[in-house]
Protein backbone atom coordinates (compact mmCIF):
# COMPACT_ATOMS: atom_id res chain seq x y z
CA UNK A 1 0.00 0.00 0.00
CA UNK A 2 1.22 3.54 -1.06
CA UNK A 3 0.27 5.53 1.99
CA UNK A 4 1.94 2.63 4.53
CA UNK A 5 5.16 3.10 2.33
CA UNK A 6 5.17 6.89 2.57
CA UNK A 7 4.71 6.42 6.33
CA UNK A 8 7.81 4.46 6.21
CA UNK A 9 10.09 6.28 4.73
CA UNK A 10 8.64 9.17 7.18
CA UNK A 11 6.36 10.98 5.04
CA UNK A 12 3.37 11.79 7.44
CA UNK A 13 1.94 14.48 5.00
CA UNK A 14 1.81 12.52 2.00
CA UNK A 15 0.94 9.25 3.56
CA UNK A 16 -1.99 11.18 4.80
CA UNK A 17 -2.42 13.17 1.01
CA UNK A 18 -2.87 9.19 -0.12
CA UNK A 19 -5.73 8.55 2.08
CA UNK A 20 -7.62 11.38 1.86
CA UNK A 21 -7.83 11.32 -2.37
CA UNK A 22 -7.39 7.56 -2.73
CA UNK A 23 -9.77 6.72 0.25
CA UNK A 24 -12.11 9.74 0.90
CA UNK A 25 -12.07 10.60 -2.27
CA UNK A 26 -11.02 14.48 -1.57
CA UNK A 27 -10.38 16.91 -4.48
CA UNK A 28 -6.41 17.55 -4.35
CA UNK A 29 -5.62 20.98 -3.20
CA UNK A 30 -8.23 19.68 -0.17
CA UNK A 31 -6.22 16.82 0.45
CA UNK A 32 -3.10 18.27 0.74
CA UNK A 33 -4.33 21.57 3.04
CA UNK A 34 -5.93 18.73 5.75
CA UNK A 35 -3.30 16.86 5.63
CA UNK A 36 -0.67 19.48 6.50
CA UNK A 37 -3.25 20.49 8.99
CA UNK A 38 -3.59 17.39 10.35
CA UNK A 39 0.42 16.87 10.84
CA UNK A 40 1.30 20.37 12.51
CA UNK A 41 -1.13 19.23 15.29
CA UNK A 42 0.93 17.25 17.76
CA UNK A 43 -2.13 15.17 18.96
CA UNK A 44 -3.67 14.41 15.23
CA UNK A 45 -0.09 14.01 14.23
CA UNK A 46 0.39 10.86 16.92
CA UNK A 47 -2.35 9.62 15.53
CA UNK A 48 -1.30 9.58 11.67
CA UNK A 49 0.24 5.99 11.78
CA UNK A 50 -2.78 4.76 13.51
CA UNK A 51 -4.91 5.33 10.44
CA UNK A 52 -2.97 3.93 7.85
CA UNK A 53 -2.61 0.56 10.22
CA UNK A 54 -6.58 1.02 10.58
CA UNK A 55 -6.64 0.95 6.35
CA UNK A 56 -4.21 -1.71 6.05
CA UNK A 57 -6.31 -3.73 8.36
CA UNK A 58 -9.81 -2.78 6.73
CA UNK A 59 -7.89 -3.53 2.89
CA UNK A 60 -6.59 -7.04 4.64
CA UNK A 61 -10.40 -7.89 5.04
CA UNK A 62 -11.26 -7.72 1.91
CA UNK A 63 -14.85 -6.69 0.12
CA UNK A 64 -17.27 -8.67 2.61
CA UNK A 65 -20.24 -6.78 1.98
CA UNK A 66 -21.76 -10.25 0.08
CA UNK A 67 -20.53 -11.98 3.52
Amino acid sequence: MRARRQLTDGRLVRAMVTFHRDVVGMPPAASWLGSLLLAVVPGYRLRIPGQIADLAAIDALGDRRRA
